[in-house]
């Protein structure tokens, strides 16, 4: 009942045209100070670099900042000051740098993360303005002028950073270091759901306990204060699980993909399921069995807000806007209507029908 069967593909030859495709990139990287003006590639992998900075914020946590400019000015501005002003080597400014604009990250971080959407967006924006006229007017920025000849110095007092080779090539090390990182961040578990059986499992989930000759089975539920509580009930003969679908993607020939909240994928044809709406599928083959809407006379365990824990029906949709999740008038077993996010409910069950969820 806990195992799983997964196919599992070779990805031998995608990795060995992964390793050419790089090997040859960083080849050319390699050759093309000796073909082309070392200045400019300089400043071409440096953007490139802060480029798949903002992307691993973007494109892998779907934040939006405006502001990521801050940190790459800030730490620009704070490695020039403490190697001309401070007298520090090049690898111990570089070092202040990276200090300076990772706390000033946190600073920004601290206040934006804290409002979602466009709010948080609009933060950003706000608070990297704020910084942008901080150094306009700092008397250690020197104002529009900037910070002006600034010194290389030599590389932990070996490599003359004066001469051009020597400096492309230590931005090289630096930007393939940097590239190596955010590969390293994307590609680890962190973050990651875990399936094995000695981490914990999430909501509508089986549990199966062995004591001595004798099995019991829980099913994973959710009480007022928000906690996961196991309750005792008897395995059906095709065990199931509900799942709600958090994302719904459009794939090449006319297929969609859906996730859901416990990160498990179906791949089908096109479909009217939607975000929102639960599936229940069995763990044997793991197809989808039926389809819960969220509609109106349906029936919703909620999952957030202070009537968490509770079933209830739903009476009225509000659809929601950019700025706002659609709203979700309900009717509970007991006491009078109230409205929620859409994000506090998990339909387990259609009007006039009985579930068992």
């Amino acid at each position: 009942m806990n195992s799983q069967t997964r196919i599992v593909t070779s990805r031998r030859p995608a990795l060995r045209m992964e390793t050419v495709l790089i090997g040859v990139g960083v080849l050319a990287l390699v050759l093309a100070p000796f073909y082309f003006y070392p200045i400019f590639i300089m400043k071409v992998l440096c953007f490139a670099l802060f480029a798949c900075a903002f992307n691993l914020l973007l494109g892998y946590t779907g934040i939006l900042s405006f502001g990521h400019a801050a940190f790459f000015g800030g730490g620009a501005y704070f490695t020039a000051h403490a190697v001309k002003e401070w007298g520090l080597t090049p690898e111990l400014g570089i070092l202040v740098g990276v200090a300076g604009a990772a706390l000033l990250g946190l600073v920004i971080g601290f206040l934006a993360i804290r409002r979602q959407g466009i709010y948080s967006t609009m933060i950003t924006l706000a608070l990297s303005q704020m910084f942008f006229f901080f150094c306009l007017q700092a008397p250690f920025t020197h104002g529009e002028d900037g910070i002006q000849n600034i010194p290389r110095g030599r590389l932990f007092g070996l490599l003359d950073l004066a001469e051009p080779l020597y400096m492309y090539f230590f931005v090289l090390t630096v930007f393939l270091a940097g590239l190596l990182v955010i590969w390293r961040v994307i590609h680890s578990p962190y973050g990651r759901v875990r399936t094995s059986e000695k981490f914990p499992v999430g909501l509508f989930d089986w549990v199966q306990v062995e004591t001595g000759n004798a099995k019991t089975a829980y099913r994973v539920l959710i009480e007022k204060h928000g906690r996961l509580v196991p309750e005792e009930r008897s395995v059906p003969k095709e065990p199931f699980k509900l799942s709600k679908i958090t994302k719904k993607t459009a794939q090449a020939k006319k297929t969609v993909t859906l996730t859901g909240n416990d990160a498990e994928t179906w791949n089908m044809a096109k479909t009217d399921i939607r975000v929102n709406d639960s599936v229940r599928w069995t763990f044997h083959n793991r197809k989808i069995a039926d389809t819960f809407k969220l509609e109106k006379g349906n029936t919703v365990l909620i999952v957030g807000g202070e009537r968490r824990g509770g079933l209830a029906s739903i009476v009225d949709i509000v659809p929601g806007s950019v700025t706002r999740p659609a709203l979700v008038k309900l009717k509970p077993q007991t006491g009078d209507e109230f409205q929620t996010t859409v994000n506090n409910v998990f339909v387990i069950g259609n009007a006039n029908a009985k579930t068992d969820w």
